[in-house]
């Protein structure tokens, strides 16, 4: 069960990114959920090695939670919490279809791709947060030079 919460939370967390960086019309750079879906599985793809017919039924999954998700994000009549509660539901959801079209050694092939990128990323915001600024930095350079 642990294992799963993991793999259900970096997937959430790459699909985040994906949409982050796909664009979608709200930013007038065109494309939307389609190309998040796209890009979404075309990750995917290059992680794995998805044969055609696994590339279609992931692009459905991702585009019918890429929608679902689009719907509640704009549903101004609920409130955070059940926004964020029926947000992780379709998530989950998508995790246990996407497990379901993967073999199991493709599906920990992702995981650990996964794991590495949100590793990574973690990393790199720890050195960011690491890194001096301004009078503190000035102090340090002193006393080290």
């Amino acid at each position: 069960m642990k294992k799963m919460t993991i793999v259900a939370f970096t997937l959430l967390l790459a699909m985040g990114a994906l949409a982050k960086k796909g664009g979608g019309s709200h930013n007038g750079k065109g494309g939307g959920i389609e190309a998040r879906a796209k890009k979404s599985a075309d990750w995917i793809n290059e992680q794995v090695k998805l044969d055609s017919n696994q590339y279609k039924k992931l692009y459905t999954v991702q585009m019918e939670s890429f929608k679902k998700l689009m719907v509640i994000k704009r549903d101004t009549s609920i409130t955070k919490d059940v926004a964020k509660t029926q947000a992780r539901q379709i998530k989950k959801s998508a995790v246990d279809q996407i497990k379901a079209i993967l073999t199991p050694e493709q599906f920990q092939t992702l995981t650990a791709k996964l794991k590495e990128k949100r590793d990574a990323r973690r990393d790199k915001q720890t050195e960011k947060k690491g890194k001096l600024k301004g009078v503190e930095k000035d102090i340090e350079d002193e006393l080290l030079n």
